[in-house]
């Protein structure tokens, strides 16, 4: 019986194959993953962050926000104006937690829900409003603005 000897070119190739192969596995495997990961929704902003605008009789306008569940909104992002310009007062209803947040640092963020009361001078036809979150994971909303015709507001 003849013996087969194993050449180095043999040996380089079977390596090469086996490299291969296993690489070709592991991509399988990340695209398995990453499907897996996008049907995870992830949600709109307007579904991560609730948002009405009503009238209450002696109130003014509230503005109010309900999260979804592991998203925030940052404190210091929200900007409220009126157009035309008037005296605005702000009145904010809950209460900020304070976080060290990978983009920022250390930030006050609201999580479940927040209102703006607002009280504005008669003449004001717009609100004109921005604000930003994330949710847990790490995922961050570009800042999302709205402007909210007066005329549009319902009593609550």
């Amino acid at each position: 019986m003849k013996e087969k000897v194993i050449t180095k070119k043999t040996l380089k190739n079977l390596l090469f194959i086996t490299y291969c192969v296993f690489h070709i596995v592991n991509i399988s495997a990340e695209q398995s993953f990453l499907s897996e990961l996008s049907k995870e929704k992830i949600p709109s902003a307007d579904e991560a962050f609730i948002f009405e605008a009503y009238r209450e009789q002696h109130s003014g306008i509230i503005l109010s926000w309900v999260m979804k569940e592991n998203c925030f909104l940052y404190k210091d992002k929200f900007e409220i104006s009126v157009t035309p310009s008037s005296n605005l007062s702000i009145k904010t209803l809950g209460e900020a937690k304070r976080i060290d947040d990978i983009y920022f640092g250390e930030v006050d963020v609201y999580f479940n829900s927040v209102r703006k009361e607002l009280n504005f001078e008669l003449g004001s036809e717009f609100i004109n409003i921005s604000y930003q979150g994330c949710n847990a994971q790490g995922f961050c909303y570009p800042v999302i603005t709205k402007r909210i015709d007066m005329k549009e507001i319902d009593y609550l």
